[in-house]
C-alpha cells in the first residue's frame, strides 16, 4: 500500500503557483504476464519509446531507476521491490496489453495506485503505450536487435520485406499469406516466450530454418520493434547535449511585461539536490534565456524572481533529448489591502470526541482571492498577518495545519501566528484564485453533557458544513442549518450546511447530549490536538465530496504518521471531473525545498535548522512518490 505522510511545513514567500511537474511511481510490482489482453484498445500507431521517456522519467524513474533497474531513489521504501525492467525475464514473459491494463488500474496491494480516468492525474492513453514502449526499450539491449536484425535480413527479409509489411521479394511465390509483422494486435497481446514458442521448427509452414535458440531470441526482438518505435537504452539516458530554458515575466495583475530584476533557474536531481543555479537579467521585452549543456534528462527546472518584495517561481518543466527547449514563464502580481477580495469558498467543521469530557473540533478553510492582484494583509505587511482566523474564546490547545492534495496531507503551520489584536493570522500572501493549500484548525473543548461555542467569521463563506458524530448528540440550535440525510462514512455522522453567509457572520454551535462512543487518538506527535482517524477520514472524504462538487470521492483509514501501518483506500463514488487541485503536492515540495534553499543562502535558517528542514521535505516528497 501507499504510506500518505504528513508534511513539515511550508515557506511563506508567496510561491504558490500551481506546476506540473508530478513524480509518483508508475509501474511498481507489476506481475508478468502471459496471456493475451484482447480487449484492451491499441494505440492507432506504433507508440515511441522516446516519447515515453518523459513519462517514465516523471511517473516511474523514481521507483524503477532511470535505466529500469529497479534501483530508483524511493525503492528502498516500498514494501515490494520494484520491477526490474532490465531482467530478462520480464523481457520474455511481459504481455504489453496487460500491461497497459496494469498501468491504468493499479494494484493496491503492490503500492500502486491506477494510472487511469480515477487517477487525480491521469495518464491519456497514448502516454500509457509511449511509456511502455520506452519500458519495452530499456528491457531490450541494443545488442540484441543488432544481432536479430541481421538474422532477419538473412532469414526473413526475401518474403517479410525488410520492414515486416510481408512485401518482399519473395512473398508473391509464397503458397500462404505472408503475415504482416507490423500487425500491433499481435504483438501486443503476446509475450517473447509465446512467439517463440510458435517458431519451434516444423510449427511454422513453409519455414524451414536452421537457427538456434539465441538467434529465435534476437530475431523476436527485433522484429517487436516493429510495433514500436525502439531506441537502444543508451540513447533513451543519454546526457542531452544543448538545451535552452527560456520565458517572460508577466504581470498577470496589468498584463505587462516586467523588467529589471534577476531571473535565477535552478535544476535539481531525482533526489531533491540542487544540481545546477544560474543568473540572468531578464531583458526589455521581459523575457529571460539560459543556455545549458550536457545535462542530465531526469533533472528538473524552475526559475525564480522577486518582485515588490515576494518571490515568485515558474511552474516546474524538464527537458528531454526529443524536447531540448522549454519555456518556463513566470507570473508576478501587484498586491493589494482590501479584505474584500478574500473569499472563504468552503469551511468544514468536523465534531469527534476525544473522550466523553473533550470534544474535538476540526475546521477546515479553503480560501480564494476573487482579486487580480495578491492579498499580503490589511497592513500591507505579510509579516503582520494576512487572512485571520478565529476561535471560540473556550478553545484550548490550538493549532494550525496545512491540507493538500483534496486533504490528503497535512503539515503543520508555524507561520500561523497570534494577533495582537485577537485571534490569529496567516502570515502567507494569498495569490488570486483559489489557494493551493487549504487552512486546518484545530482546538478542543471541554464536554459535560454538551458544549456551546462561537466565533466571528471574518471573511463572506460559500458554503459551510458542520459534520457531528451519530453518537447520541445532536446540535441543538440549528435553526440557521440545513440538515442533511445521514451518510456513513467509517461510521454514521449527521451533517449539516448552510450557504452565502456575508462577511462578520458567527459560527454559534451548541451540542448536547452524552457520547455513546469515543475515538481513540493516534495522532500526529507534531501538532498540540490529536487528531485521529475518524476526524481525517471524514476530513478527507467530505472535502473531496464537497469541494469537487461530486468528484473522485476517496475514504482513506488514517494511522498515525509514525506507525508502519499502510493506509488503505476504498472507492465509494466517481464522477467525470477529478478534484481542481490533485497531483500538485510534490510540485509545491519542490518550490518548498527551493525556497528553504534561498532562505538558507539569505542567513535567514542556521546551518542545523536548514538541514533538518531539508531532510524533512526530501524524506515527505519521497512518501508521496
Amino acid at each position: 500500500m501507499i504510506l500518505l505522510q504528513p508534511f513539515h511545513r511550508l515557506m511563506r514567500d508567496g510561491r504558490l503557483l500551481a506546476v506540473s511537474f508530478v513524480v509518483l511511481a508508475l509501474l511498481v510490482g507489476f506481475g508478468l504476464q502471459t496471456t493475451a489482453a484482447q480487449d484492451t484498445p491499441l494505440p492507432d500507431a506504433p507508440p515511441d519509446a522516446a516519447a515515453g521517456l518523459e513519462t517514465f522519467a516523471a511517473r516511474c524513474a523514481n521507483c524503477h531507476g532511470p535505466q529500469g533497474n529497479g534501483d530508483g531513489e524511493l525503492a528502498v521504501n516500498l514494501a515490494q521491490p520494484p520491477r526490474a525492467f532490465t531482467n530478462p525475464a520480464f523481457r520474455q514473459t511481459a504481455v504489453p496489453a496487460s500491461f497497459h491494463d496494469f498501468i491504468l488500474t493499479g494494484n493496491l496491494d503492490a503500492g500502486m495506485p491506477g494510472f487511469g480516468s480515477t487517477n487525480s492525474n491521469p495518464l491519456s492513453d497514448a502516454q500509457v503505450w509511449d511509456a511502455i514502449a520506452a519500458v519495452m526499450s530499456l528491457a531490450t539491449p541494443a545488442t540484441a536487435v543488432e544481432r536479430g536484425q541481421q538474422v532477419y535480413t538473412d532469414n526473413c527479409a526475401a518474403c517479410h520485406g525488410e520492414t515486416g509489411l510481408g512485401d518482399g521479394p519473395d512473398a508473391a511465390a509464397s503458397d500462404t499469406p505472408v503475415p504482416d509483422l507490423t500487425d500491433l494486435a499481435y504483438w501486443f497481446n503476446r509475450s517473447n516466450d509465446v512467439v517463440l514458442a510458435n517458431l519451434e521448427p516444423g510449427k511454422l509452414a513453409g519455414h524451414d530454418y536452421d537457427l538456434g535458440d539465441g538467434d529465435l531470441a534476437d530475431v523476436v526482438d527485433y522484429a517487436r520493434t516493429f510495433s514500436y518505435n525502439y531506441v537502444p537504452p543508451a540513447d533513451l539516458t543519454a546526457p542531452i547535449a544543448a538545451a535552452t530554458i527560456q520565458g517572460q515575466v508577466t504581470n498577470a495583475t496589468s498584463g505587462e511585461i516586467v523588467t529589471g530584476m534577476d531571473a535565477h533557474l535552478r535544476a535539481f536531481s531525482p533526489n531533491i539536490e540542487e544540481m545546477l543555479t544560474l543568473t540572468t537579467t531578464v531583458g526589455t521585452d521581459g523575457r529571460f534565456s539560459f543556455d545549458v549543456s550536457d545535462v542530465s534528462p531526469d533533472w528538473v527546472y524552475l526559475v525564480n524572481v522577486q518582485y515588490d518584495g515576494l518571490a515568485y517561481s515558474s511552474d516546474v518543466g524538464q527537458l528531454s533529448n526529443e524536447v531540448p527547449n522549454i519555456d518556463l514563464p513566470v507570473f508576478v502580481y501587484d498586491q493589494t489591502t482590501d479584505p474584500t477580495v478574500v473569499d472563504v469558498l468552503q469551511v468544514h467543521l468536523v465534531m469527534n470526541f476525544a473522550s466523553e469530557n473533550i470534544l474535538q473540533v476540526t475546521e477546515l478553510y479553503v480560501f480564494e482571492n476573487l482579486g487580480t492582484a495578491v492579498f499580503v494583509g490589511e497592513a500591507g505587511d505579510p509579516d503582520l498577518g494576512v487572512v485571520r482566523v478565529d476561535v471560540p474564546a473556550n478553545a484550548e490547545n490550538v493549532s494550525f495545519e496545512r491540507a493538500f492534495s483534496a486533504m490528503e496531507n497535512f503539515i503543520p503551520a508555524p507561520e500561523v501566528v497570534a494577533s495582537p489584536d485577537g485571534g490569529y493570522v496567516d502570515t502567507i500572501p494569498l495569490r488570486p484564485g483559489r489557494s493551493n493549500s487549504s487552512l486546518v484548525v484545530n482546538y478542543t473543548l471541554a464536554y459535560d453533557e454538551g458544549v456551546s461555542f462561537a466565533h466571528d467569521v471574518p471573511y463572506a463563506v460559500t458554503s459551510a458544513t458542520v459534520i457531528v458524530p451519530d453518537v447520541g448528540v445532536e446540535l441543538v440550535n440549528a435553526d440557521a442549518w440545513t440538515l442533511d440525510e445521514q451518510q456513513t462514512m467509517g461510521g454514521m455522522f449527521l451533517s449539516y450546511a448552510q450557504q452565502n453567509l456575508p462577511a462578520g457572520s458567527t459560527f454559534d454551535l451548541t451540542l448536547e447530549g452524552v457520547p455513546q462512543e469515543v475515538s481513540s487518538t493516534t495522532g500526529s506527535s507534531t501538532v498540540a490536538t490529536p487528531r485521529n482517524q475518524t476526524t481525517e477520514l471524514i476530513i478527507g472524504g467530505v472535502a473531496l465530496l464537497l469541494i469537487g462538487g461530486g468528484a473522485a470521492f476517496f475514504i482513506r483509514s488514517r494511522t498515525s504518521p509514525d506507525d508502519d501501518d499502510d493506509y488503505e483506500a476504498e472507492e465509494y463514488d466517481e464522477e467525470e471531473e477529478g478534484v481542481d487541485g490533485n497531483g500538485r503536492t510534490a510540485d509545491e515540495l519542490i518550490q518548498m525545498i527551493a525556497a528553504l534553499d534561498e532562505a538558507h543562502e539569505k542567513g535567514e535558517l542556521d546551518d542545523e535548522a536548514y538541514h533538518a528542514e531539508r531532510e524533512q521535505l526530501k524524506a515527505e516528497l519521497k512518501a508521496i512518490w
